[in-house]
């Protein structure tokens, strides 16, 4: 899998969700590609300041607070604001 069939699988959207979530607390999730077309999606830190990969390390996107507005548990769920957002996120994903 490539980064951009990453950013257009439902796999994306879940580790969107992870990374906006994991962001309350000042952290995030990436995603490491590998050369044989494996991926894996990793919590910040798990990776480490001394982590060497044989890929790509890419940031997930997470929600903003400004995109949060609105999300609470009874009436907008934090999964509507990602597909709100998707072609956003999916942009700052890809972005060199």
């Amino acid at each position: 899998m490539n980064k951009n069939q990453f950013a257009n699988s439902t796999e994306f959207n879940a580790a969107v969700k992870s990374s906006t979530l994991a962001s309350f607390g000042g952290s995030g999730y990436s995603v490491e590609f590998f050369p044989n077309g494996n991926h894996r999606v990793l919590w910040d830190n798990q990776i480490g300041n001394l982590y060497v990969s044989e890929g790509e390390i890419r940031s997930i996107p997470y929600l903003t607070e400004g995109q949060m507005d609105g999300v609470d548990e009874e009436n907008y769920a934090i999964e509507d604001a990602i597909e709100f957002y998707i072609d956003e996120l999916r942009e700052l994903f890809l972005e060199d």
